[in-house]
């Protein structure tokens, strides 16, 4: 297994609205709960307390969603390579946000859950499909 960790973020969006999502442009979300796929190959803490508190400068896509945005949670899974299978599993089972997150691996890592939705449901999901992994969850 490689360094870091791969971070899944949930977030709920009080409102729906276009929000300006850098290369993306102009996006429209619903509001509702949202997860997010990403990784932190080195210093992992720093980049989910930049989720956590809000962005400073914009610098990736979530950067802009996370400012309207409220972090519900946060599962953590050791090894930042998890981040492609994990998104990847994910678009078979939530509905993905096309375009958004890295394309490096391929699909869209935010995905819409619905407008009331537990995050520990994700957990259960994941912990039943990754069965050998030790995750570890956080509620914020």
């Amino acid at each position: 297994m490689g360094p870091g960790v791969t971070y899944i973020l949930f977030l709920e969006l009080p409102e729906p609205g276009w929000i300006g999502v850098g290369s993306l442009g102009d996006v429209y979300f619903r509001d509702g709960v949202y997860v997010y796929v990403g990784r932190a190959r080195s210093n992992p803490e720093a980049r989910i307390r930049r989720h956590i508190l809000g962005p400073g400068k914009k610098r990736w896509h979530i950067d802009s969603l996370r400012e309207h945005a409220e972090p519900l949670g946060l599962i953590l899974m050791p090894g930042a390579w998890w981040e492609s299978v994990v998104a990847s599993y994910l678009s078979e089972v939530y509905l993905p946000i096309p375009g958004f997150g890295g394309t490096d691996i391929g699909s869209s890592t935010l995905f819409y859950l619905g407008k009331e939705f537990d995050p520990l449901q994700v957990l259960e999901l994941l912990e039943e499909k990754f069965s050998k992994v030790e995750f570890a969850d956080h509620v914020i």
